[in-house]
């Protein structure tokens, strides 16, 4: 399809997602077998895995690329890192934003580039816009992935971005102008 000006208009598909959950669980997950000592992560790293699984039949391919957009960082782990007195090279590697990802991959069995994004209060905006820019012939699939505090309860939203109308639904964007489609 041909744009103004006769450039080639690239049609998008998005594929948005929620999960609720209470932290710490309640009961051990169904994917425990992947992730050694799943019971020590952080309300963000157990979400992503916890929402992938609820998720995987709905998500026909993996993405080529993960954008992690997590608005705090790692600032509150962090935070309970030092006050321990931070000796437990086991517990520093979770405080590093982009690990978070690493049980997800785990369980989803993939491995490609994860970039992480931390510019509060627009860092899904951003991660979001980022994933529309880099989507491409060699990235096919990009999903963005958010985390946070709703309320009493956490929260994982997912955004698949996809050139392919099967793995996406709901948007058919304009990679012109993304981001007008969606206001």
């Amino acid at each position: 399809m041909k744009a103004e000006g006769g450039q080639s208009e690239l049609k998008l598909f998005l594929k948005q997602l929620h999960f609720d959950y209470e932290f710490p669980a309640k009961s051990e997950p169904s994917w425990k077998s992947h992730v050694d000592r799943w019971y020590q992560l952080d309300a963000p790293a157990y979400g992503l895995v916890q929402a992938y699984s609820i998720w995987k039949d709905q998500l026909p391919i993996l993405p080529a690329m993960i954008l992690l957009a997590s608005p705090g960082a790692s600032n509150k782990t962090d935070r309970q890192f030092a006050k321990s007195g931070g000796i437990s090279p086991a517990k520093f590697a979770h405080t590093l934003p982009n690990i978070r990802c690493s049980p997800l991959c785990q369980v989803m069995d993939w491995s490609g580039p994860v970039l992480s994004f931390h510019r509060d209060p627009h860092t899904l905006v951003l991660a979001l816009r980022e994933a529309f820019e880099l989507l491409s012939p060699e990235l096919p699939s990009i999903w963005v992935l958010a985390g946070g505090r709703k309320g009493a309860e956490y929260r994982v939203d997912g955004f698949v971005i996809s050139q392919d109308s099967s793995n996406s639904a709901a948007y058919s964007i304009s990679k012109r102008a993304p981001f007008s489609a969606l206001s």
